[in-house]
């Protein structure tokens, strides 16, 4: 380095937020609306089974009891037999995919919650006007 010195963090100035007496605000409330709505949503793919004789809702537990065929099911004969093992293979794979969107979708609804809390404890830390009932 020839003679360069260092000046420091240089902030890029149109960084949105960053003007003087900027205030970053995060609607608190907002998120856990979209948690709350997101939870509704999820309950209904997580519920129970529906009863035999009612069209199936669609949760995982409709998946599991109605969609798992058993390859006897299908027929005795040995084309049968093989199409019964490609549609239980199937079933298996659908059902874990189903149960990992499931956990994902837990997952996202876990995340949102947990950032209004740390919106909250930050606001609460740095004296904010705040407070976790207000927001």
């Amino acid at each position: 380095m020839s003679g360069d010195s260092y000046e420091g963090l240089r902030l890029d100035p149109n960084w949105p937020g960053i003007e003087e007496g900027a205030r970053n605000h995060v609607d608190r409330a907002a998120l856990r609306n979209l948690a709350r709505s997101l939870q509704e949503e999820l309950d209904r793919l997580t519920g129970p089974a529906s009863a035999h004789g009612q069209q199936a809702s669609g949760t995982l537990d409709d998946l599991e009891f109605w969609g798992n065929i058993d390859p006897r099911h299908i027929g005795t004969w040995d084309v049968a037999q093989k199409y019964g093992e490609t549609v239980k293979k199937a079933h298996t794979e659908i059902f874990q995919i189903y149960g990992d969107l499931v956990a994902q979708y837990q997952a996202v609804i876990s995340t949102i919650q947990r950032a209004a809390g740390n919106w909250d404890d930050a606001e609460q830390a740095s004296g904010g006007r705040e407070t976790a009932a207000q927001a």
